[in-house]
């Protein structure tokens, strides 16, 4: 846009030269939106000089080309030929080395010394009367004292408008800062909002396959209603498998009786048959018709018998009395009646063997049904388990996705209230560094007489307020930094400007007074396992050391590390904490302990051997039985409301750390919950309750979900949880967790 041409410097006689830049438009041009300045870096140093006002019949400038002068000291001659830019708002053009023209280095006129030239309406000194020494010399001194003040008030004027525009550098610097932070929050926020909707997207995906198993369940659940009726089934067919086993054996029973009444007959009839041997032998050579008969049908008998299987009869044959064989005889003949009994036995007999038989098929099938039915029993045990599996498994991922999307709801409206809390600040910055261009015009556009350090600078129209400007650099400040310095963590480096914090003596009722110092156990233990931590609480408890200890006393503790010191003295009833760069001299305190304050919680807890030859421990200068001091705050008998009233403010973290090792976890059996605290600035955090284990401080949300949450300035966080209900905190939820909160805070202060 813009074409250097030539850099030229003039010498005007005096103590300034001017500068004169020259150029070419190579685009249309645009509207001036801000004043040229020229800037010379000389000595390490930037100066800034704003261009002259010129009008444009006097520029002398051709088409399409522009020039624009400025005013620098002559000091800075040398330093033309180095680095000069020139800036244009935002826009910051390198320039060539300035040159001195040729035609005023051969032809230029002497420069008269200022003072010299003739007035208007005046004669030439030749032409007339000299005047007296004495009206010469005061005028000399006149002229004199006029020069050195013109020349005092410009240099203020050009120190004032360096530093002005090193302000204005400084607040565009941060306003670019808070910018790009605005801009990470954003990116941040929309990566948030992306991780929500694919949170919700899992968790309709999740709900989907909730009720198809939901569905399956229910398929699973009429199978086995199906399979209790097809049970009910199998249960009467057992019923009837064991009428009929019962059956069958009082059908056994009874053959047996019949084989054995069988048995007998077989065996009267023997005998009967030997008698009739015997009776035929006498008779055998005079058989009557009688016998003939009865003897082909015993013929007739042995035939049939012979072409039938034999049945072994339950009782045994009788058996000779010498073991020898019974001797041949011929088979006696049957009667009819033995006729008839044997055929009524057979026909009983092959009855009995059907229903024998019958009993059987019915007892096999009842054992197949039965089969059957265990085999559905255990595939629809098995279904069962594996659904019953799966939805343990989805209520699980349900929950866990529940969770993260809550967490990341919850994220998201936190980022969304930093950007939101981001662009203030930015709209801060802004209106700061307005007010500061402001000042800045007026500056410059005031006349030399109400310049400062002038004689007519108090009350002049033109002049910048420092108050007004101190004022904005805090807004601004305030606005982009809003985190509050805690000492001993996150402590301001060695060139920040020193803080004072002041804690009155405060009258502190009875009634926040403690019969004991319940903080010194929690600390000592605290101490050995967490120095860090216990270090914190020491520097944080600095402001009640005129309660803790009623003789004056002054001491520092020195940090290191570019952390600074803190300088406490407690005289004339209050206690004054003082974070400074550096620590005061030796005399004027009574110790110095240098060391973090992890280094310096080791030192107290430490024994004598350990606190001269042991590392990580802080070292001591001065007085070590003023130390007493020190140690005598971790006995305060005051509680939280008592603590708040002298001036002890508690981060949010520390707080809930420090009451989850005041309650007892023999005191939380049979309870359960979670309550958070969400200061004004920074991350939730989460005081958990589980049971009868120690309590705990989380900064991820619990998937069982909050009972209460507390919201309010970060260091009213202890004050809010003992009871306390400023205007500026607000509880939702459930009332019952913060009533047993505050019995067991109220228990461990008192017991």
């Amino acid at each position: 846009m813009l074409g250097i041409e030539t850099v030229e410097w003039f010498a005007e006689g005096g103590e300034n030269l001017t500068v004169r830049v020259t150029g070419r438009w190579r685009r249309r041009r645009p509207a001036w939106s801000a004043q040229p300045i020229l800037v010379v870096e000389a000595a390490g140093r930037r100066f800034r000089f704003p261009a002259m006002p010129e009008p444009p019949s006097v520029t002398g400038a051709g088409p399409g080309m522009w020039r624009i002068s400025f005013t620098v000291p002559a000091a800075l001659a040398p330093e033309l030929a180095g680095r000069t830019w020139l800036q244009l708002g935002a826009v910051v053009v390198p320039l060539p080395p300035a040159v001195e023209p040729l035609g005023r280095r051969s032809g230029e006129a002497p420069i008269e010394p200022e003072g010299s030239a003739v007035g208007e309406g005046e004669r030439p000194a030749s032409s007339a009367s000299p005047p007296s020494s004495e009206l010469e010399a005061e005028d000399a001194r006149r002229r004199a004292r006029e020069t050195e003040d013109a020349r005092r008030r410009a240099l203020e004027a050009e120190d004032a408008t360096f530093e002005l525009n090193a302000r204005v550098d400084a607040l565009e610097g941060e306003l670019a800062s808070a910018r790009l932070e605005v801009e990470r929050l954003s990116a941040s926020l929309s990566e948030r909002e992306r991780s929500r909707r694919t949170a919700e997207q899992r968790a309709h995906a999740a709900q989907a396959q909730r009720h198809e198993l939901t569905r399956r369940l229910e398929a699973g659940a009429a199978d086995a209603a199906r399979a209790r009726e097809a049970l009910g089934d199998l249960a009467a067919a057992e019923e009837r498998i064991r009428g009929l086993e019962e059956e069958l054996d009082g059908a056994r029973r009874r053959a047996d009786e019949a084989e054995q009444a069988a048995a007998a007959a077989t065996t009267a009839r023997r005998r009967a048959e030997e008698a009739w041997a015997e009776s035929a032998q006498r008779d055998r050579l005079q058989p009557s018709p009688g016998q003939a008969d009865r003897l082909r049908l015993e013929h007739r008998l042995a035939q049939r018998r012979a072409g039938e299987q034999a049945r072994v009869p339950s009782e045994p044959p009788p058996v000779s009395p010498r073991g020898s064989p019974e001797p041949s005889s011929p088979a006696p003949a049957r009667t009819p009646g033995d006729d008839e009994l044997l055929a009524a036995l057979r026909r009983e007999l092959e009855a009995r063997a059907a229903s024998e038989v019958a009993l059987r098929a019915r007892l096999l099938d009842a054992e197949g049904g039965l089969a059957a039915r265990s085999l559905i029993e255990r595939r629809t045990a098995q279904t069962l388990t594996q659904l019953r599996r799966e939805f343990d498994g989805l209520r699980s991922a349900f929950a866990c996705e529940r969770a993260a999307r809550l967490a990341a709801e919850q994220r998201a409206a936190e980022l969304a209230g930093q950007a939101r809390a981001g662009a203030d600040r930015s709209r801060a910055a802004q209106l700061a560094i307005g007010e500061l261009r402001q000042a800045l015009e007026q500056l410059r556009a005031a006349p030399a007489s109400e310049l400062p350090g002038g004689p007519e600078a108090a009350g002049g129209p033109g002049l910048v307020e420092p108050e007004r400007l101190n004022d904005a650099r805090q807004r601004l400040r305030a606005a982009i930094s809003p985190q509050p310095v805690v000492l001993g963590e996150g402590m301001p480096p060695a060139t920040a400007t020193a803080t004072a914090t002041t804690a009155a003596a405060a009258e502190v009722p009875e009634a926040e007074r403690t019969s004991r110092s319940w903080l010194a156990p929690i600390w000592h233990r605290l101490a050995e396992t967490e120095s860090d931590l216990a270090g914190r609480l020491l520097v944080e408890l600095l402001p009640a050391q005129r309660e803790a200890y009623s003789e004056p006393v002054a001491y520092d503790l020195v940090f290191g590390g570019g952390r600074g010191c803190a300088q406490v003295t407690a005289r004339d009833g209050a206690a004054v904490i003082r974070h400074a760069q550096s620590p005061r001299p030796r005399q004027e305190v009574d110790f110095q302990l240098i060391g973090d304050p992890g280094a310096i919680a080791r030192w107290l807890i430490a024994g004598p051997l350990r606190r001269r030859l042991g590392r990580g421990v802080a070292r001591v200068r001065g007085r070590r039985e003023r130390l007493i001091a020190l140690r005598s705050l971790i006995d305060v008998r005051l509680d939280f409301r008592g603590l708040h009233r002298i001036g002890v403010r508690f981060e949010p973290d520390l707080a809930l750390r420090l009451i989850a090792l005041m309650i007892d976890p023999a005191w939380t059996g049979h309870e359960r919950f979670a309550v958070a605290y969400r200061p004004s600035e920074g991350p939730t955090r989460y005081l958990l309750i589980r049971d009868g284990a120690p309590a705990q401080v989380s900064t991820e949300a619990p998937a069982s979900g909050v009972a209460a949450t507390i919201s309010g300035p970060g260091d009213l966080a202890a004050l809010a949880l003992a009871g306390e209900r400023p205007d500026s905190v607000t509880v939702s939820g459930q009332e019952w967790p913060l009533a047993l909160l505050r019995k067991w805070i109220k228990r461990a202060q008192s017991d």
